[in-house]
């Protein structure tokens, strides 16, 4: 068993780095959203967002958030930019979000409670799923994978089992390659906002094209309380402790990676 998260019961150093992914100008009007998310935390939260070198605007953005530390990088992956902010954390949790999604204010403290309470290793969270200007429209699912966004890991496990560099979807195929070397749980809340962005680098993945598709018919008139209804309905059909078993799926041959199903 891995050792218990350092400090919780005494001092009060920060238990979570954040790990926040800034590489293009796309993210530019919501990296701001991100970062005080970050910073409003109910449990305080070291904050690193990793910026492509040529990056000329971030200092501005960052302005008055004294709490954020800059990293340029030089451009790379997502998964290569996620295990080097896990190699400088130093703290014993590391969380990720990408630029242009939030965490709702009492994320870090519900999912570090659940990670005490159950002695695991991952705390996954629900996510809700919001347009360009950060209105909701739908409830998300995943209910075989956690979006990246809402990962709450030990670190350790991470050094152990970094991200695989060279695969395209890099969070589904951690998530499959440690399915049985790791402790994971689900909060069952909706701790997170998915922002859906039209032509977005994801735009190409199944789930996303889907949520795009529901963004569209919750911008017709009179539709969105009817996508806001039906999604939540689903997800209350799923909701569990536990995410269902990926395994099962791919020895049908229906293999999802996709955290949207």
């Amino acid at each position: 068993m891995r050792g218990a998260i350092v400090g919780l019961g005494g001092r009060m150093p920060e238990k979570v780095t954040a790990v926040i992914s800034c590489m293009t100008d796309a993210e530019r009007p919501f990296i701001r959203a991100a970062l005080e998310s970050v910073v409003n935390q109910t449990m305080p939260c070291a904050a690193r967002v990793y910026v492509a070198d040529t990056n000329d605007w971030i200092a501005n953005v960052t302005e008055g958030l004294e709490q954020v530390v800059v990293r340029p990088v030089p451009m790379m992956p997502v998964a290569a930019i996620r295990n080097l902010g896990v190699k400088e954390a130093g703290s014993d949790l590391v969380a990720f979000l990408d630029g242009d999604d939030f965490w709702f204010p009492a994320k870090t403290e519900r999912q570090v409670a659940a990670l005490q309470q159950n002695a695991v290793d991952f705390a996954g969270a629900d996510h809700v799923l919001v347009d360009e200007a950060g209105n909701k429209f739908a409830y998300g699912m995943a209910r075989y994978i956690p979006m990246p966004s809402s990962w709450l890991v030990r670190r350790d496990l991470m050094l152990e089992y970094p991200f695989n560099e060279r695969v395209r979807i890099e969070d589904g195929e951690w998530w499959r390659r440690t399915a049985e070397k790791s402790r994971r749980i689900r909060a069952s809340e909706f701790l997170i906002a998915y922002r859906v962005r039209q032509n977005s680098l994801s735009s190409g993945y199944g789930g996303r094209q889907r949520n795009e598709t529901v963004l569209r018919a919750a911008q017709v008139r009179g539709l969105r309380p009817l996508t806001l209804a039906a999604s939540f309905v689903l997800n209350r059909l799923h909701r569990d402790s536990k995410y269902a078993d990926h395994n099962n799926r791919s020895k049908q041959g229906n293999i999802k990676y996709d955290w949207q199903v």
